[in-house]
């Protein structure tokens, strides 16, 4: 099976965006060195990738790419915190998700 790039993982969550696998896979992806993972190419594909799954009503798979996105942009808190802030909206008035909302709102403090 040929390498998986992060393009590829997000076609294949666009066409099951509730697969918690293919999140980790893009996710262990994302923390690798590896030459598939491409920076900020990634961090571009992951932004263009969650406003289609919003913009589709798919909040759970929208709200994973945060994450993911929030993980990558550790060199721009400003930016960071607006994510980690949709995703707290996201998941509280959205996936109606209260505790998951405020383990968003608790990152940051951190």
């Amino acid at each position: 099976m040929s390498e998986l790039t992060v393009a590829t993982y997000l076609g294949r969550l666009l066409e099951d965006p509730y697969d918690t696998q293919l999140v980790e896979g893009l996710r262990e992806l994302l923390n690798s060195p590896e030459p598939a993972n491409d920076g900020q190419d990634s961090l571009r594909l992951l932004e263009a990738a969650r406003g289609g799954h919003e913009r589709r009503g798919e909040f759970l798979a929208a709200s994973w790419l945060m994450e993911l996105e929030a993980e990558l942009v550790g060199d721009d808190p400003e930016f960071r915190k607006v994510l980690v802030k949709e995703l707290g909206r996201v998941r509280r008035d959205e996936l109606m998700d209260d505790q998951g909302a405020l383990v968003a709102y608790d990152r940051l403090g951190g």
